[in-house]
């Protein structure tokens, strides 16, 4: 079992969770809990989907384009986004230890 640590930004809110990486060439790391599939409308960049567990486990991952729906995985129970250039660096099988980088009433109320 591989236990890998990783900084995210959490997608709590509403529109934390519909604005997601749209609109930025500034690409972090986002996780979105309870949410099982994404788009990349409105995103500028092509972006690494990890399909988690409840466990946060790697169940599925791949290199979405801008303006595709993601892949539809059962089983999948949380989402990352991130840069793609961290696809190679995770793989299928690993366990992510989240080390939560924004606990605060939600991303974009933060930067205000």
């Amino acid at each position: 079992m591989v236990i890998q640590e990783i900084n995210v930004e959490v997608a709590s809110s509403f529109r934390d969770k519909l604005i997601g990486l749209m609109f930025t060439n500034n690409i972090r790391t986002l996780y979105f809990p309870n949410v099982s599939s994404i788009h990349s409308f409105f995103c500028k960049k092509e972006i690494a989907i990890f399909h988690l567990d409840k466990f946060n486990k790697v169940i599925d991952k791949y290199i979405i384009k801008p303006y595709r729906f993601g892949k539809f995985v059962k089983g999948t129970q949380h989402i990352l986004e991130c840069d793609k250039d961290l696809y190679s660096k995770i793989e299928k099988g690993t366990i992510l230890k989240l080390n939560i980088i924004n606990n605060k009433g939600g991303m974009f109320n933060e930067r205000q």
